[in-house]
C-alpha cells in the first residue's frame, strides 16, 4: 500500500495519505506534508519534539496537527521526517505525538512549496474497506 498520494488541484496543494492504522495514516500525512515543503532524504533527525493535540472531531484533529508542524516551520524553522503517532479516543481524541527531525538549512534543504496554511475545505478522516485514509487540501 502506498503512502500518500499528491492529487491534482488547480490552485492549491492537495494530497491523500493511507495507513493500516489510524496512526499510520496520520504519520503518513505528515510525512506527506513534509514532503511538499523539502525532501524528506535531506532533513536529519537531530531534533524531537513532543505535541499534544485534542478535539473532539478526527478531522479536526488532523488539520490542527498539520498546522502545528507548519507553525513551528514558520517560527522555529523545524522540518521533521520521521514521527510517532498515538492517536486514542477519551470523550474526544487525544493525539501523542513525537516528531524528529532538524532546523531548516539553506542549500541542503531545497524548499518545494510555500505552504500558507492547512485548509479544512476537502478535508476528510475515514475508514474504508479496512483501512484509513485522509485526505488534505492546503492553500499555497
Amino acid at each position: 500500500m502506498k503512502e500518500f498520494e499528491f492529487l491534482e488541484h488547480t490552485a492549491d496543494l492537495k494530497f491523500r495519505s493511507y495507513g493500516n492504522s489510524l496512526s499510520e495514516c496520520f504519520i503518513n500525512c505528515a510525512r506527506a506534508f513534509t514532503h511538499s515543503i523539502a525532501d524528506l532524504g535531506s532533513i536529519k533527525k537531530e531534533k524531537s519534539r513532543e505535541l499534544k493535540i485534542r478535539e473532539n472531531e478526527l478531522d479536526l484533529l488532523l488539520h490542527d496537527f498539520l498546522s502545528e508542524l507548519l507553525f513551528l516551520f514558520e517560527t522555529e524553522n523545524l522540518l521533521f521526517s520521521e514521527y510517532d503517532i498515538e492517536v486514542e479516543e477519551s470523550g474526544g481524541y487525544v493525539m501523542r505525538a513525537s516528531a524528529r527531525g532538524e532546523e531548516y538549512t539553506p542549500g541542503r534543504h531545497l524548499l518545494k512549496t510555500e505552504i500558507k496554511a492547512v485548509t479544512l475545505h476537502d478535508l476528510y478522516v475515514k475508514k474504508m474497506e479496512g483501512k484509513w485514509v485522509a485526505q488534505v487540501l492546503c492553500d499555497i
